[in-house]
């Protein structure tokens, strides 16, 4: 099971190396314009009523010179104020984790770790992904916090995006696999026996989990129009590197008598 620290650490990973590449590459921006867009990631709003956020800004608040508190933000000292036991104690019902509103739900976190592999890494099929990746999200009620995710990594530049993915991913599926080791299971218990053996391996036969991923998620929104769906799902799949997949999976598709 995962502990305090892990869920502290994964809370606080991302959007830590996003507060410290925007006071590098931006100093002479105020340090609480960098800091607000921290918190906003952090899921805490303002920071008024959280109170890692508000031992953050205290310690940050206290340094005058901009040099010092950069230095600062950049130690370990400064990442450590969020695992001190003190800020977790809780009080008149407040609860004994971050308030991080939904942002470390196992739903938002699983929805991630389907999600971000779809993604081929390219600034080109970014806003392709954005798109999918929010509409994925409000299908799955979950629209917010897409939008949130998608501004907050739409304003990085393209090698700090991948790197902040690829983090993002890596903590979520930690997370996940630290907290329920049935996830795979589940997932493959939901999926019921084949009718049509080889429609099934032509969305098992891709290289990599994404195509299976983009197939639950998106194979669902077909309703009766099918030669609209086929378009749309073939963009999609060609936007993510997935076209042969695609083509295959509707030829089979359109040889199967309905």
């Amino acid at each position: 099971m995962a502990t305090r620290e892990d869920r502290v650490r994964f809370w606080l990973s991302a959007p830590l190396v996003n507060f410290r590449q925007q006071r590098r590459s931006d100093p002479a921006a105020h340090w609480t314009v960098h800091f607000e867009a921290f918190l906003i990631e952090l899921g805490v709003g303002d920071g008024e009523y959280d109170p890692v956020a508000q031992a953050m800004s205290t310690q940050l608040d206290a340094i005058a010179d901009d040099d010092e508190r950069d230095a600062f933000i950049e130690s370990d000292e400064f990442e450590q104020i969020a695992y001190k036991p003190e800020l977790y104690e809780t009080n008149a019902g407040a609860p004994a984790v971050p308030v991080v509103q939904n942002f470390n739900t196992p739903e938002w976190l699983g929805f991630c770790v389907r999600q971000l592999p779809n993604w081929d890494r390219s600034e080109a099929s970014w806003p392709t992904f954005s798109d999918w990746f929010k509409d994925a999200a409000q299908r799955e009620g979950m629209a917010k916090l897409a939008d949130l995710f998608i501004a907050q990594f739409s304003d990085d530049d393209l090698p700090a995006r991948v790197h902040n993915a690829n983090e993002y991913f890596a903590g979520a599926l930690e997370y996940m696999s630290s907290t329920s080791t049935s996830q795979s299971e589940e997932v493959a218990g939901s999926v019921s026996s084949p009718e049509h053996p080889d429609a099934t391996a032509a969305v098992y036969g891709a290289d990599a989990n994404a195509w299976f991923y983009f197939c639950i998620d998106y194979l669902p929104t077909w309703d009766d129009d099918w030669s609209d769906f086929r378009r749309t799902f073939m963009e999609q799949a060609a936007a993510r590197g997935f076209a042969d997949c695609a083509r295959d999976l509707m030829e089979y598709a359109e040889s199967v008598p309905p």
